[in-house]
């Protein structure tokens, strides 16, 4: 599925069931992200060395920032660190309503002031048709 496919699914009516599912798998992501980082500290990763373009050796290596990180206590849920789809999709039909309603609100607007230009337009007509023709000022020359 592509990213832009996936949003419009998000977007879609009913689409409340493909938010969750998505939730979840970036809950479940993380999950595997911490515990796979979880292994690498504890147990280390082989790392290859490379000379002039080809591999010399392979080094077992430990990485204690690694192991620090997760040990300092910086587990906070992801909901801390991104607004989740749910969410996402709550805030995006909201706006869709308000600007559903600030629409109805400027056609509401519109039909007001175009009343009121029919009445105006109408004033200046009846003002033109009771003014008497003006004679012209000089009659002689």
């Amino acid at each position: 599925m592509s990213p832009r496919s996936a949003y419009r699914l998000l977007d879609a009516p009913g689409g409340d069931g493909f938010a969750l599912a998505w939730d979840q798998a970036i809950d479940e992501g993380i999950e595997r992200m911490r515990a796979d980082a979880l292994e690498r500290a504890l147990g280390g990763a082989f790392v290859p060395v490379f000379r002039r373009g080809k591999i010399v050796r392979v080094e077992h290596r430990r990485c204690d920032r690694l192991a620090i990180a997760l040990l300092a206590g910086k587990d906070r849920s992801v909901d801390d660190y991104r607004r989740n789809a749910v969410s996402r999709r709550k805030y995006r039909q909201d706006m869709a309503a308000l600007d559903a309603e600030r629409e109805a609100r400027r056609l509401a607007a519109e039909a007001v002031w175009a009343q009121h230009q029919v009445i105006l337009d109408r004033i200046e007509a009846d003002r033109l048709a009771r003014r008497p023709a003006l004679e012209p000022r000089v009659r002689r020359l």
